[in-house]
């Protein structure tokens, strides 16, 4: 199971490595301005917001993730391959936002199917820290690879068909009762798991927050909305770190050292990811995302009192906290919140409302601050929004993230 798990975080990752950080690179070397470009990504934005939530309902219907992981797949091949075959604007502008329907459904689909097989207990962290390592190491190998390096719409597109073809003969191949652990539930089973006999998946994984008992009730319970807010928050703070700190760099300390940056944060990640499953068990992963929360407040605090080479590098640091934290504990909240036969769109509310709406407004608004007022005046703006986030968890942690009969 673990294995299966892995494999399937690799290979999203691996496709994922492909597009994420090339996006705007793909479309300016299509020939369209700033200003454009812009327009294209935020279109692509928007429909990676929607996207997740057609294929987390058809995931959950259907107690089936290998046809949604199937199709999303298919989706980025068929698009990439679209604007390999013909490099054109027009090309670009109908694939683009396809693009990203297809590779930006892969996460919340893989996660809810890693996260149903591997029950409460399981160490998601572990798992996705792999996704990590696997992520840094495609990009350092895209980054220097001698056989067509991503610096081009037709180079970056033929490694994200490369990606995406192994992971349709990846998905086709893998084992049926990990990608349909619905399938085979019989009224045998203990009401506490599927798959009967003690051993199978938590089906309702945190008792305490489900009184009803029933699969059938709404996701939308105070405690999940409330975690969602604080979600978004989270993020909307975290945006212009995400969108914005590589132009910094460049403009602002003319120091061009967007890679070395990168590197310094995604290495920074990976140990607090694969250590998460201890935090997770000690503290409620609630705290955790309002412990992420300060953290972005400190970062950009930093940043903006600050503006110097050193301490920029200082502050890359916390990327261990600000998303090495937070995405597990982010992802643990969802599976102690959201029954398993739902967890596809539970994972779709988190991943399009809790982190892509919120960084598409970010984007916009911390665009609009920089043409105003400059960097330093976004890092520092967007502190308020991180110290709003813990201040919501402060206010309504004790009557709505820790109900009665749960472990503190």
């Amino acid at each position: 199971m673990y294995a299966t798990a892995t494999l399937l975080c690799a290979i999203v990752f691996i496709v994922y490595s492909t597009l994420s950080p090339y996006m705007a690179v793909l479309a300016r070397s299509l020939g369209f301005s700033s200003e454009v470009t812009g327009i294209l990504l935020g279109a692509a934005e928007l429909v990676a917001i929607g996207a997740p939530f057609i294929f987390g309902a058809w995931a959950d219907r259907r107690g089936d993730y290998k046809n949604p992981l199937l199709v999303a797949m298919g989706i980025t091949l068929v698009s990439a391959l679209a604007v390999f075959l013909v490099t054109s604007q027009l090309t670009a502008v109908l694939f683009i936002p396809l693009l990203s329907l297809g590779y930006r459904s892969l996460v919340p689909l893989s996660d809810a199917a890693i996260t149903v097989n591997i029950g409460r207990e399981g160490n998601y962290g572990k798992i996705r820290a792999m996704g990590s390592l696997v992520f840094v190491v495609m990009v350092l190998f895209l980054q220097f690879s001698p056989f067509r390096r991503p610096s081009g719409a037709q180079n970056i597109v033929f490694w994200t068909m490369t990606a995406a073809a192994a992971g349709i003969l990846f998905i086709c191949c893998a084992p049926v009762s990990f990608l349909r652990p619905f399938g085979k539930r019989t009224a045998a089973d203990s009401p506490n798991t599927i798959g009967g006999g003690g051993g199978g998946i938590p089906a309702a994984p945190h008792p305490a927050l489900f009184p009803v008992g029933s699969e059938k009730d709404s996701i939308w319970t105070p405690v999940f909305i409330t975690g969602i807010i604080i979600i978004f928050l989270n993020r909307l703070a975290f945006s212009p770190v995400q969108s914005y700190i590589s132009l910094y760099a460049v403009e602002y300390l003319r120091w061009d050292a967007v890679g070395l940056l990168a590197g310094i944060s995604a290495s920074a990640e990976l140990p607090f990811i694969f250590m998460s499953s201890k935090l997770i068990k000690r503290f409620e992963p609630i705290k955790l995302l309002a412990v992420t929360s300060a953290a972005i407040a400190v970062r950009l605090a930093l940043i903006a009192l600050f503006p110097f080479k050193g301490v920029l590098v200082s502050t890359q640091l916390l990327h261990s906290l600000t998303f090495g934290v937070f995405h597990p504990a982010a992802i643990a909240f969802v599976t102690m919140n959201v029954p398993p036969r739902k967890r596809a769109a539970g994972m779709s509310v988190y991943m399009s409302l809790g982190t892509g709406l919120s960084t598409f407004a970010g984007n916009i608004a911390g665009g609009l601050v920089i043409g105003r007022f400059g960097y330093r005046a976004l890092f520092g703006s967007f502190v308020l929004f991180a110290l709003l986030s813990v201040l919501i968890y402060f206010v309504m942690g004790k009557r709505m993230i820790r109900p009665r009969g749960t472990r503190r």
